[in-house]
């Protein structure tokens, strides 16, 4: 091989060399932008045909004084097959946020089940409060109560407000006896009560209660009652009011009731 031979071959083998060290620093690149933009090649095959083309044995030259010149690959190729990394980078923090807010509303939906999948079950395991019955014995005790209301005499005396307040006892066999402090028309006095009663499983019932003063029968009344809050409270309201001469004397009565504490 002659000398001519010789210089004229080493310039194209340091150029192929030169080239495949471009083309292994262009490709990696490349290589990165893709990894971090992640194109689809598949959308520009005719792009993808002109960066394979650029990086042929025929642009070795170009590419040569290229990276002489500026000392790096060029980057208009990689652009003209995919998105630049600020637009990738855009992407990707736009993809993050929806996934974290997607996130959060399965949270959010799924803490929002399991509480209203715990309060139905807590609701359907709680036990029913069982209904309300009464009898002798659960009214049976001491009994605290306020009397207000309108005693309707015939006339010239017309209607007369009458206010009083009872103690009073219950027993077990339908027994009433008590005391009471009323004031009819300003008139005040102090009563002695006894009577007897009768309670229903609902807790309704009816009372007839004599009133005496001073060992005399007044008067006589009967009311309808009725029991609630488990037995602590009653009320009533007075049906009839008759006098020791039979004389039946129209009135609009109530009675509110406490069962006393330790009864």
């Amino acid at each position: 091989m002659g000398t001519a031979e010789r210089d004229h071959s080493t310039p194209k083998a340091a150029g192929v060399k030169a080239n495949r060290s471009l083309d292994a620093v262009s490709d990696g690149a490349f290589a990165a932008r893709i990894t971090t933009c992640q194109p689809n090649f598949s959308r520009y095959p005719l792009k993808v045909a002109l960066w394979r083309v650029h990086n042929s044995h025929h642009f070795e030259e170009p590419a040569a004084r290229y990276f002489g010149l500026f000392g790096r690959p060029p980057t208009v190729f990689p652009r003209l097959i995919g998105p630049s990394k600020r637009i990738c980078e855009r992407k990707n923090k736009r993809d993050l946020l929806v996934h974290r807010r997607l996130l959060m509303t399965r949270s959010i939906v799924r803490t929002i089940l399991v509480v209203l999948s715990v309060a139905t079950l807590y609701m359907s395991l709680a036990p029913e409060a069982p209904a309300q019955t009464c009898s002798l014995a659960t009214v049976a005790g001491s009994w605290a109560a306020t009397l207000t209301g309108t005693i309707l005499f015939p006339a010239p005396t017309g209607p007369v407000p009458a206010a009083a307040v009872l103690r009073f006892n219950l027993d077990t066999a339908g027994n009433v006896s008590g005391t009471e402090a009323r004031n009819v028309g300003g008139g005040f006095a102090n009563e002695t009560i006894k009577g007897t009663f009768t309670v229903n499983p609902n807790c309704t019932g009816t009372t007839t209660v004599q009133f005496f003063q001073s060992g005399v029968l007044v008067r006589t009344s009967v009311l309808a009652l009725v029991f609630d809050d488990l037995s602590t409270q009653v009320r009533l309201v007075q049906k009839s009011l008759t006098l020791p001469n039979s004389t039946k004397v129209p009135v609009v009565i109530t009675v509110e009731g406490k069962k006393l504490g330790g009864d």
